[in-house]
C-alpha cells in the first residue's frame, strides 16, 4: 500500500469513528428522552389514577377511563383517541371514551351530522354507540389478536372508513391490546398527531407501556364497582329477608285445644316458601302452607302476592276449597307460564275437632296418631296455582274432611323436606320426616317438639351439603282433654 495514503485512510476512519460516535449519543439521547417521557407520564398517570381511587367510597368509572385516554392522547401526542372495553359478553368491544375529533370507525357515519349544534360531539356520540365484535375490523382484530397495530398512512389503508368532513379524516393511527393476567380486556386507539407526523414504534411502545399500566387500574375499578354492587345487593336482600320475615306470622293465634309450630328456612335467604296462620272466625283456624315455583327474590315477590290474597279471602270463608279457587281466578292472569303456586290450606275447628283441607298441587299433609305408632296421609285431588284456567282449576280442586282425635298430631310440610340431599345425593325422602316426627311423638313430645327434633333429624342429615330449595313445616296437634 502506498504509504502515503495511509494518513488519509486513519484520517477517513477517525471521521467515520466520530460520526458513529455521534450518531451513537444521538440514540442514546433519543433513548433517554423516551425513557424519561415514559417515567414521567408513568408516575402522572399513578398518581392521577391514584387520585381517582381516593375521590370518594365509589369510584367514578368515566373519570378514570377519561384520564387513561387523557394520558394515552398526551403520552403520543394524538389529536383523538378513544378506548374501547369488552363487554360481560366476552367478545363485544364498545367505546367507554372518546376524545378529540375521532370518527366512527366501525361502522361509518349513521346520519348527517352536517346539521348538528357540535360536530365533534355528534361523531364522538356515534363513535361510543357502534360496537364491535373480536376479530372483526380493526378494533376487534387487534382485540382477539392481541398485537398493537401501528398505521403509519392511513389513507392508504382499506380498513379505515373515509369521511367527507376534512376533522374526520384519518392520517395516520395506533391502536395497542389493554392486557391484564393474561387476557385482553380492550383496545386503546390514537390518530393523527397534532404535529402533522406519523406515529412511530417509539409511540407504540409508550402506548403499550401506558395500556397495560391502564389494564391494571380498570381491573381494580371493576372489581371495586363489582364489590359495591354486591354490597348493595347484599344490603337490598337483607332488608328484603326482614320483610320477608315480617310477613311470616310472629306466632300463632290462641284457639283452645290446639298447640302449633312451625319453621321455614329460605335456600337463598329469601325464598318461595309460606306458610300462615288465619283465624277465620273464634273457633276456626286456617292453616296455610305455599310453595312458589320460582326461588329467591321473584319467588319471595309471588309469595308475598299469595299471601295477601289468601288473607283477604279466608277470614268468614268455612271453605279452603272456595279460598284456593277465589285465589287461583285472581293470580292465574298475572303468573308467567313458568311460574306456579303449590298450596295446602286447610281450617281446623277446635270446637269440633273437624279438618277440611283443600290440596292444590301440594304435598298430602300426615297425621299421626296420638302415640306415634299410626299415621295416615290426607290425600286429595287438585293441581298447583296458575297452571290451568279457573274452570279446569275448579273442577280438579277436591276438598276433603277428616276429624282430629285427641292428642293426634298434624304435619304439613313442603318437598324441600322430603327432597333434601346428603352429601352423596340420596334424598331424606317422607320416610325421613316421619320417623323423625314419630319417634318425637312416641317419647311425649309437643308440637314444638316435633318441629324442632324434625329440623334437627333434617340439617344432621344434610350435614354440608348446600341447600337448594326452600324448607318449610307446620306441626299442630289437638291437645288431649284432662
Amino acid at each position: 500500500m502506498n504509504s502515503s495514503l495511509v494518513p488519509w485512510l486513519l484520517f477517513v476512519a477517525s471521521i467515520l469513528g466520530i460520526i458513529l460516535l455521534l450518531r451513537r449519543q444521538r440514540q442514546l439521547r433519543i433513548d433517554r428522552d423516551t425513557l424519561l417521557r415514559e417515567k414521567d407520564i408513568a408516575f402522572s398517570f399513578v398518581h392521577d389514577v391514584g387520585d381517582v381511587f381516593a375521590e370518594g367510597d365509589q369510584i367514578d368509572q368515566d373519570a378514570l377511563l377519561e384520564r387513561v385516554l387523557f394520558y394515552a392522547q398526551r403520552t403520543t401526542r394524538a389529536g383523538a383517541g378513544a378506548l374501547y372495553l369488552v363487554e360481560p359478553d366476552g367478545e363485544t368491544l364498545r367505546a367507554r371514551a372518546v376524545s378529540g375529533a375521532f370518527p366512527p370507525i366501525i361502522g361509518g357515519l349513521t346520519s348527517d351530522i352536517n346539521d348538528a349544534e357540535s360536530k365533534l360531539r355528534a361523531a364522538a356520540k356515534m363513535a361510543a354507540e357502534q360496537t364491535t365484535r373480536a376479530g372483526e375490523g380493526l378494533v376487534g382484530s387487534v382485540f382477539s389478536d392481541g398485537a398493537a397495530t401501528l398505521i403509519i398512512n392511513a389513507e392508504l389503508d382499506s380498513r379505515i372508513p373515509r369521511f367527507e368532513q376534512e376533522f374526520l379524516t384519518v392520517h395516520s393511527m395506533l391502536l395497542v391490546p389493554m392486557r391484564f393476567q393474561d387476557q385482553i380486556r380492550g383496545v386503546l386507539v390514537v390518530m393523527n398527531r397534532v404535529d402533522d407526523t406519523p406515529f412511530t414504534e417509539t409511540d407504540q411502545h409508550l402506548l403499550q407501556s401506558l395500556a397495560d399500566q391502564a389494564s391494571v387500574s380498570i381491573y381494580y375499578m371493576e372489581q371495586s364497582v363489582a364489590l359495591d354492587e354486591k354490597r348493595q345487593i347484599d344490603y337490598d336482600l337483607t332488608i328484603a329477608r326482614q320483610i320477608q320475615a315480617a310477613l311470616l306470622p310472629s306466632g300463632v293465634p290462641a284457639l283452645p285445644g290446639v298447640d302449633a309450630a312451625a319453621f321455614c328456612m329460605p335456600a337463598r335467604g329469601i325464598g318461595g316458601d309460606y306458610y300462615d296462620f288465619i283465624v277465620v272466625d273464634e273457633n276456626k283456624l286456617g292453616i296455610v302452607v305455599a310453595d312458589v315455583s320460582g326461588k329467591g327474590i321473584s319467588g319471595a315477590l309471588i309469595m308475598s302476592i299469595c299471601r295477601s290474597i289468601l288473607r283477604s279471602h279466608a277470614p268468614a270463608n268455612p271453605s279452603p276449597a272456595a279460598v284456593l279457587k277465589t285465589a287461583n281466578a285472581i293470580i292465574s292472569k298475572d303468573l308467567s307460564e313458568d311460574i306456579f303456586i303449590s298450596v295446602l290450606y286447610m281450617i281446623f275447628d277446635s270446637r269440633s275437632g273437624e279438618l277440611k283441607a283443600a290440596r292444590a298441587g301440594h304435598a298430602a299433609p300426615i297425621v299421626f296418631s296420638a302415640d306415634g305408632t299410626s299415621h295416615r296421609f290426607l290425600e286429595s285431588t287438585g293441581m298447583a296455582l296458575g297452571i290451568a284456567e279457573p274452570a279446569v282449576f275448579d273442577e280438579e280442586l277436591q276438598e276433603i274432611s277428616t276429624t282430629l282425635e285427641e292428642g293426634e298430631t298434624l304435619v304439613a310440610y313442603t318437598d324441600g323436606v322430603t327432597e333434601a340431599l346428603d352429601k352423596d345425593q340420596r334424598e331424606w325422602k317422607t320416610a325421613g320426616l316421619i320417623e323423625s316426627a314419630a319417634a318425637t311423638l312416641q317419647a311425649g313430645g309437643s308440637a314444638d317438639d316435633v318441629a324442632r327434633n324434625v329440623r334437627g333429624a333434617l340439617l344432621e342429615f344434610v350435614g354440608a351439603t348446600p341447600q337448594y330449595d326452600d324448607i318449610t313445616l307446620i306441626t299442630l296437634r289437638v291437645a288431649p282433654r284432662e
